[in-house]
């Protein structure tokens, strides 16, 4: 499963822009795909980002999860329950 997952997060970080920004930051949040930019030892540093809340469940927005890779949104949502799982176990 945690193969799964990284596996949906290199393909996702792979597509092209234009599919990326299908679930873009919106003005007036901060979950979905973006871009952080800082300055460190005189040089620009830039890097792509997907922000998701995924707990409690009732605030994640599904809107906001990619859907390309299709495995993405399904095995996300599998590790967290397992990780739950373990943890209350």
């Amino acid at each position: 499963m945690v193969n799964e997952m990284k596996d949906s997060t290199v393909k996702f970080f792979s597509l092209p822009l234009e599919s990326k920004r299908t679930v873009e930051i919106q003005d007036n949040g901060f979950e979905g795909f973006g871009h952080h930019y800082r300055r460190a030892s005189g040089k620009l540093d830039w890097a792509e980002s997907v922000i998701l809340l995924t707990q409690p469940i009732q605030e994640r927005n599904p809107e906001m999860w990619p859907t390309n890779p299709s495995s993405f949104r399904f095995c996300f949502p599998c590790q967290l329950i397992l990780h739950t799982y373990i943890l209350h176990k």
